[in-house]
């Protein structure tokens, strides 16, 4: 993903901030002159949800008469592609604020460093105010959806070595002689007979037979 910086929301714009969740998420809705109009609007984390915000910001442009609306959130995790892939299709403009911009900002405007205080969604549409933030320019759908399974892949990779590592060190202790015997800890036989006998004194008592 790259990222293209600009200086200050335009006029007349109502700023929608979303502190993303897994299950739902709080939006702040703040004009791009300052005026905070809601400071917790929350939604499920959902098409039904999504539709809630729209509305809500409907509703709030035509209060404020403010023609422009302009969507950010934080890009952590992965639940935030999914609302920001739901905007981008509707034809809104979304904007990206850095984790470590919003960790610095919490303690400016008082805000709880816990991350899931919905605070933290006054805290990004602060960030907006200010300009501190990105237009993110992704690639096409399915090299974006690519690049993120590939990511995974290798994340699970990763995570497989290491739990070998441990299962061998765990198995070393309990059994120092089983990898004289099976050179590869992880073969059927091998978990077979951990399965059955996981104590020494088990497979003692099974004799040389």
């Amino acid at each position: 993903m790259r990222y293209i910086r600009r200086k200050y929301p335009p006029a007349n714009t109502l700023l929608i901030a979303v502190d993303i969740g897994k299950i739902r998420n709080c939006a702040c809705f703040v004009s791009s002159s300052g005026k905070v109009l809601r400071r917790r609007f929350y939604f499920t984390n959902t098409i039904d949800g999504f539709n809630n915000l729209i509305r809500q910001t409907k509703f709030y442009q035509k209060k404020e008469k403010l023609p422009h609306t302009l969507f950010g959130m934080e890009p952590s995790g992965y639940y935030w592609i999914h609302l920001y892939e739901d905007l981008i299709i509707r034809g809104k403009r979304v904007v990206t604020v850095s984790p470590l911009a919003v960790n610095r900002n919490r303690e400016t405007i008082n805000v709880s460093k816990d991350k899931s205080d919905p605070k933290d969604a006054y805290n990004i549409a602060d960030l907006m105010k200010q300009g501190k933030f990105y237009f993110p320019i992704y690639r096409d759908k399915e090299i974006r959806e690519l690049k993120r399974f590939t990511k995974i892949y290798y994340r699970l990779i990763s995570q497989k070595a290491s739990l070998r590592c441990r299962l061998r060190g765990v198995v070393g202790y309990a059994f120092p002689e089983l990898e004289h015997y099976f050179e590869d800890i992880l073969a059927k036989s091998t978990i077979i007979i951990l399965e059955n006998y996981p104590f020494l004194s088990q497979i003692k008592k099974l004799g040389k037979s």
